[in-house]
Order: C-alpha cells, then sequence, then structure tokens
C-alpha cells in the first residue's frame, strides 16, 4: 500500500513540476532578455524530463530513473545559471546555491525511488535469466536417480517368473447359508 501512494504521490509531484516548467518556459520565450532562449531551453528539458519520469514512475518502468536523474541535473544547473545572469548580492546567491544542492539530494532520492519500485527486465539473455543445471534444473538441485533403468532397444518383453495375481478362486469371509 505505501508504495502504491508514493507512485502516486511522486508522479503528482512531477507532474506538477513539468506543468511549472513549461509555464515558465513559455514566460522565457516571450522575453526579449539576453539568456531567455537559454532558460526557456532548460526550462523545456526540466518539463519533459519531468512528466517522462511521472509516466515512467507511474508505470514502475527502469527508464525513470535516468528521466528523474536528468530533471534534477538540469534544475540544479539552471538555479546555479542564475548568478551568471542577474546579478545578486552574496546572501541570495549562497541561497541559490542551496537551493541547487536540494534540488540534486531530492533528485537523487526520487530517482533512487524509481530505481527500487521498477519492475526489473525480463530478456532473453541467459545472463540475466536464473542458472541453470545441465538437467534443467536450477541450481542447488540435482535429478533424481531413474527408478529402473532403461530397457535396451532389441531386447524381448520380459515375462515376469511367477504370475501377478493369485489364480485361485476368490475367497470370502461370507458364510454361505444352505
Amino acid at each position: 500500500m505505501i508504495g502504491i501512494v508514493g507512485r502516486y504521490l511522486l508522479s503528482v509531484a512531477l507532474v506538477l513540476f513539468s506543468k511549472d516548467a513549461f509555464r515558465q518556459a513559455l514566460g522565457e520565450l516571450r522575453d526579449t532578455e539576453p539568456g531567455s532562449q537559454l532558460f526557456a531551453a532548460l526550462q523545456l528539458v526540466i518539463g519533459v524530463s519531468a512528466a517522462v519520469g511521472a509516466i515512467g514512475v507511474f508505470r514502475r518502468a527502469r527508464w525513470a530513473m535516468a528521466a528523474i536523474a536528468t530533471w534534477g541535473i538540469t534544475t540544479a544547473g539552471l538555479l546555479a545559471a542564475q548568478p551568471l545572469f542577474e546579478p545578486m548580492d552574496a546572501e541570495a546567491e549562497q541561497g541559490i546555491w542551496i537551493g541547487a544542492a536540494a534540488m540534486l539530494v531530492a533528485a537523487v532520492l526520487a530517482a533512487w525511488y524509481a530505481h527500487r519500485i521498477a519492475t526489473p527486465l525480463r530478456s532473453a539473455n541467459p545472463s540475466n535469466q536464473r542458472r541453470r543445471s545441465p538437467d534443467g534444473l536450477p541450481d542447488g538441485t540435482v535429478a533424481a536417480e531413474p527408478v529402473l533403468a532403461p530397457a535396451p532397444i532389441n531386447a524381448a518383453p520380459r515375462v515376469p517368473a511367477e504370475p501377478l495375481h493369485d489364480e485361485s478362486p476368490v475367497r470370502s469371509n461370507a458364510r454361505v447359508r444352505d
């Protein structure tokens, strides 16, 4: 139950981040200041990777971890690039760096969770499958010895030396009345 709730919560959070990134990207595309095209491109990458990560987490796909890592790294990079384009005091710049570090930590935790809940790949590659013994049984088990040795191919049918059943009349414990 906790896994399902966590999966939904992370998916919803990533959808909200994606929605905000797309809104920011549209705002940056309308802006004429230098660097707005770079910020718009970064916001588009953030939005797409967050949306893809949300879908991947919801579907428990293995690629969700990579999408979330892309989202986190791009978001931290966008935050770290802010002081290069907008002058700010040392205290605000320190806050930006703390925010970028917090974003990386959140992305690492989200990517770890996505990796943890992902379903394993099942492929035809023998290295991904459980090893088998020569008998086709899983390793650590041994095939039972045959109960009877196989009959030779050109052998005559075996006839038992003694009859298999008693040919005497059936005896009953019931009494016969006169």
